[in-house]
C-alpha cells in the first residue's frame, strides 16, 4: 500500500487531488496484484504520466484525435463521468 504523503511526494504536482485517490489506486494495486515496490512504482509513475499528476481523469483529445483509437463503449462511459471534487474529508485536512 501507498500513504497519501508518499504519493504526494512521487507527484508533486498532484497535490490535494492525491487525497482523492489513494483509496482507489491502493485497491486497484491490490487486486491486480500489485504489491512489490518497482511494480508499485512503474503503475504509479504510468498513472501520473497519464492523468498529468491526478489532474485529467478523462481523455483530453478531440473527436478527431480519439477517431484514431477504437474506443468504442469506452468512450461513451467515461466521457460523462463527473470530475472528482476535493473535499477536506477526502484530503484528511480539518473541516
Amino acid at each position: 500500500m501507498i500513504t497519501l504523503k508518499q504519493l504526494q511526494q512521487i507527484l508533486p504536482n498532484a497535490r490535494a487531488q492525491a487525497g482523492v485517490f489513494i483509496l482507489a489506486l491502493n485497491a486497484a494495486m491490490l487486486h491486480r496484484h500489485i504489491t512489490g515496490p518497482k511494480r508499485m512504482a512503474a503503475f504509479i509513475a504510468q498513472v501520473g504520466h497519464e492523468s498529468g499528476e491526478l489532474r485529467y481523469v478523462r481523455e483530453l483529445g478531440g473527436e478527431h484525435y480519439l477517431s484514431k483509437y477504437d474506443t468504442g463503449a469506452w468512450l461513451h462511459a467515461w466521457a460523462t463521468l463527473p470530475t472528482p471534487t476535493v473535499t477536506a474529508r477526502s484530503t484528511g485536512a480539518a473541516a
